[in-house]
């Protein structure tokens, strides 16, 4: 997430995201992908509240990348704020037990052959 971005109309569907799941499985942001400069901003806008180390009821990621999910064979295979890797996704969900994430992806793989 940068600065520049925030308030987009990306944020108003991570908004509606919030709203979908509220009753289920409240989503909450992954930490990681978000700078705490902007963590609270970001919570104003969207409604996401930053991941707890442990949920108290059932409760969704959104996982909030800059580019989006790296590819299994990628050259680079490293995490940052700007991509997540398939392995982390299934760790999330191994570990963490989320009703659901939620990844959003603005990368361009469609003509990668995939």
């Amino acid at each position: 997430m940068k600065r520049d971005y925030l308030g987009d109309s990306y944020d108003a569907v991570k908004r509606l995201w919030q709203q979908v799941l509220a009753d289920s499985a409240p989503l909450y942001a992954e930490l990681r992908f978000l700078p705490p400069e902007l963590q609270a901003d970001f919570t104003r806008l969207t409604g996401i509240p930053i991941l707890p180390a442990k949920p108290s009821a059932a409760f969704s990621i959104l996982n909030d990348p800059d580019i989006g999910i790296r590819l299994p064979d990628a050259k680079i295979q490293s995490e940052s704020r700007e991509h997540i890797s398939i392995s982390t996704i299934l760790r999330q969900l191994q570990e963490r037990a989320p009703h659901c994430i939620v990844i959003f992806d603005q990368s361009d793989y469609r003509n990668s052959g995939l």
